[in-house]
C-alpha cells in the first residue's frame, strides 16, 4: 500500500511537470489574483494624459515566494519590468502594481511571474491589451445594424474592440466574460457591434490613433417601452438594459463612457403617443447620467419613413427627437432622411446607407469629442424658423440655424411637404441658407411639416456637409417680413 502511495505520488509530480494544464494549477497555489487585465482588453483613458492606468494585484499564498515581477511588453518590443517583495514591500503577502499604458495603437502584453523556490515561474499572462475611448449603442433593428445588403467582412480595425456577446439570453450574456475584436454583420454574438458602429469606430480609430471599445445592446424591433431600466434590478438580464449595463460594468468601463448613440423609435410609430415617447426617452437618458458617469455625448439618430408605418405618426416621434438636442446640452441629432441605401424600406444595406452614416457620425465625434477640425458642419440643416416672404404671400421661406451652410435641393422633394390646413406645396428651391417652399394661389397656412421620405432620394441636404436636412413637424410660420 505504501509503495502504491509513493508510485501515485510520483506519476503526478512528473504530470505536472509536462502539462501544461497542471503547471497553471500549481501557480493558482503560489498567488491569488484579485486584479489583471484579460486578452484584448482595453482600458478607459485620461482624455487629458492620454492614458489610462492598469492595475495588477494579488496576494501572495505560498511562503516559498520571494518576489513578485510584473513585465510590460509593448509591441515594439521594449519591455518595463516591476518587482516586488510582498513581505517587505507590502504588509500581508499582497502585492500592487500601476502600470500607466498610452493610448496608441500598439498592443502590450502583461506577464507576472513569482521568484522563489524553483526559480522565477510565470503565473498569469495577458496580450493584445491597449487604452482607448468606450460608445454605448442602443436602440431597435437599425441600432443593431446586423447585414441587410453588403458585408463588412476585412473592414474592420484590430483596434476596435466589444466585451461580451450581444444577445436576448441571460445566460449567454452570463457565460461570456471576454473581450472580443469588434464584428460588424452578426445580429448577436460575440463582439458583434454592428456594421455602422464598427466602420464608425474604425475611421475614429485612422484618423486619431486611439483604440475605441463599443458595446452595443440594441435590441430588433423593440419600442421604447420595453428598453427602459427596471429601477428595482438594473442589471436585471432578463431585460435588454439590464444585460448592456452588466456587460458595462463588467468590462470596467462604466464610468468612462464618452458617448451613447440611439437609433430607435420606429416601433413606436405604431401608436400616436409621442409624448409619452419623450417621457420614457427622458428616463432612459437620467438613467445613463447615472449609470454610465454622465457621458460626454448622446447621439440621436432622428429615424425616417417606412418599416410600414403611418407616415404622421413617424413625424410625431421625428419631432420629438429633434428637439431633444435643444432640451438637452449633451445630445445631438443625426439625420438619416439622406441615406439612399435603405433596402427593404426599412433597414439600411452598406453603400450608400451603413457606410455613409458610419462617415457622419465619425465627422461629428471627431470634431466634438476628438479636437477635429472639419471642413464641413458635422450637423444637418436644421431649420429655425418660417415665415410667409414679403410681397409674395404664394412664399414661405424657412431659415436654417447655421447661416454658413448653403441647401441643396432634389427637384421633386416639395412632395414631402405638408401643413397644417389642406394643400400641397408646388415648388422646393433653395436661396443660400433659406429654403423656399411654393404655395398653391390662395393658401395661407399656419404650420408647416417636412416629412422625408422611404427609400432613395430625392432630399434636401447641407450645400457643403451633405447631410439630409432634418425632417420636422408644426413648424409655426410667421406673418410677412
Amino acid at each position: 500500500m505504501q509503495w502504491a502511495r509513493i508510485v501515485r505520488a510520483f506519476v503526478i509530480l512528473i504530470f505536472c511537470f509536462f502539462w501544461p494544464q497542471a503547471t497553471v494549477s500549481v501557480a493558482a497555489q503560489l498567488v491569488k489574483l484579485t486584479a489583471f487585465p484579460a486578452d484584448l482588453q482595453l482600458y478607459p483613458r485620461d482624455p487629458a494624459s492620454n492614458r489610462a492606468s492598469v492595475i495588477v494585484a494579488g496576494t501572495v499564498i505560498s511562503p516559498t515566494v520571494t518576489r513578485v515581477v510584473l513585465t510590460v511588453a509593448d509591441a515594439d518590443g521594449s519591455a518595463r519590468t516591476f518587482k516586488q517583495a510582498p513581505d517587505a514591500a507590502t504588509t500581508g503577502g499582497t502585492f500592487r502594481f500601476e502600470v500607466e499604458v498610452a493610448a496608441t495603437l500598439d498592443d502590450h502584453s502583461f506577464v507576472l511571474s513569482v521568484d522563489g523556490g524553483a526559480g522565477r515561474r510565470e503565473v498569469a499572462r495577458a496580450d493584445r491589451v491597449v487604452a482607448g475611448d468606450v460608445f454605448v449603442v442602443s436602440g431597435q433593428s437599425n441600432a443593431v445594424a446586423q447585414i441587410i445588403k453588403g458585408s463588412t467582412a476585412g473592414m474592420g480595425n484590430p483596434f476596435v474592440r466589444s466585451f461580451g456577446s450581444r444577445t436576448e439570453s441571460g445566460k449567454t450574456t452570463l457565460d461570456d466574460t471576454g473581450w472580443h475584436v469588434a464584428e460588424g454583420d452578426a445580429k448577436e454574438g460575440p463582439g458583434a457591434v454592428g456594421q455602422w458602429p464598427l466602420l464608425m469606430a474604425s475611421e475614429l480609430v485612422r484618423r486619431h490613433g486611439v483604440p475605441i471599445a463599443v458595446l452595443n445592446g440594441g435590441q430588433n424591433a423593440y419600442p421604447i417601452i420595453h428598453l427602459q431600466r427596471d429601477d428595482a434590478n438594473p442589471e436585471n438580464l432578463d431585460t435588454t438594459y439590464g444585460r448592456l449595463l452588466w456587460r458595462v460594468r463588467r468590462a470596467g468601463v462604466e464610468d468612462a463612457v464618452r458617448a451613447v448613440l440611439w437609433y430607435q423609435g420606429e416601433s413606436d410609430a405604431d401608436v400616436n403617443a409621442p409624448d409619452a415617447y419623450a417621457a420614457m426617452w427622458d428616463a432612459i437618458r437620467s438613467d445613463w447620467r447615472v449609470d454610465f458617469n454622465r457621458p460626454d455625448r448622446i447621439i440621436v439618430m432622428q429615424i425616417r419613413q417606412g418599416c410600414g408605418k403611418d407616415r404622421d405618426n413617424v413625424n410625431r416621434i421625428q419631432e420629438r427627437q429633434r428637439r431633444f438636442a435643444d432640451i438637452y446640452p449633451e445630445v445631438r441629432v443625426m439625420s438619416t432622411a439622406w441615406l439612399d441605401g435603405q433596402a427593404d424600406l426599412c433597414h439600411f444595406g452598406l453603400a450608400d446607407g451603413q457606410d455613409r452614416l458610419s462617415m457622419a457620425l465619425a465627422d461629428l465625434l471627431s470634431v466634438e469629442l476628438f479636437g477635429g477640425r472639419a471642413d464641413a458642419p458635422v450637423l444637418p440643416p436644421n431649420p429655425a424658423r418660417a415665415w410667409l416672404s414679403a410681397g409674395d404671400r404664394s412664399t414661405v421661406t424657412v431659415r436654417m440655424r447655421d447661416a454658413a451652410e448653403g441647401l441643396r435641393v432634389d427637384p421633386g422633394v416639395h412632395a414631402n411637404f405638408g401643413f397644417d390646413i389642406p394643400g400641397a406645396a408646388v415648388s422646393a428651391d433653395a436661396e443660400g441658407d433659406k429654403l423656399q417652399i411654393g404655395l398653391p394661389a390662395g393658401l395661407t397656412p399656419g404650420k408647416l411639416f417636412y416629412f422625408g421620405h422611404e427609400g432613395g432620394g430625392p432630399w434636401i441636404t447641407g450645400e457643403r456637409s451633405g447631410l439630409g436636412m432634418l425632417t420636422f413637424r408644426g413648424l409655426p410660420i410667421e406673418p410677412a417680413e
